[in-house]
């Protein structure tokens, strides 16, 4: 109840940037789905909408774009359809971020090689 109290106060405000942090830790499966509708929308509004989850289902079906770390360093940023392709065959977000972690090396940034 305080998740769902909480997240409700931060879209009342309607603010140009939603931050939440888990925000479906603890919601049974209908304010999982409530909670995407509500993301989607305030994003078709205009709102940016930036959350961490360990749940890469949520991710992988709410997101348009990730960022995975790994012992302290980003292993990947971009978008997730971007990555879902790059990883095709790996099962998801899950095998995608298993092999990013695998393989063991920081992201690469650009203009590096």
């Amino acid at each position: 109840m305080r998740q769902r109290l909480l997240f409700a106060q931060a879209m009342l405000a309607t603010p140009a940037l939603l931050l939440l942090d888990e925000p479906t830790n603890g919601l049974d499966p209908y304010w999982m789905e409530a909670f995407g509708k509500l993301i989607r929308k305030a994003a078709g509004g205009g709102q940016a909408v930036v959350f961490s989850t360990h749940q890469l289902n949520i991710a992988e079906s709410y997101a348009d774009s990730a960022l995975f770390m790994a012992s302290g360093y980003v292993r990947y940023s971009g978008k997730v359809d971007t990555l879902k392709e790059q990883y095709r065959g790996a099962g998801g977000l899950y095998g995608a971020f298993d092999r990013i972690v695998a393989s063991g090396a920081p992201m690469e940034r650009e203009g590096e090689s």
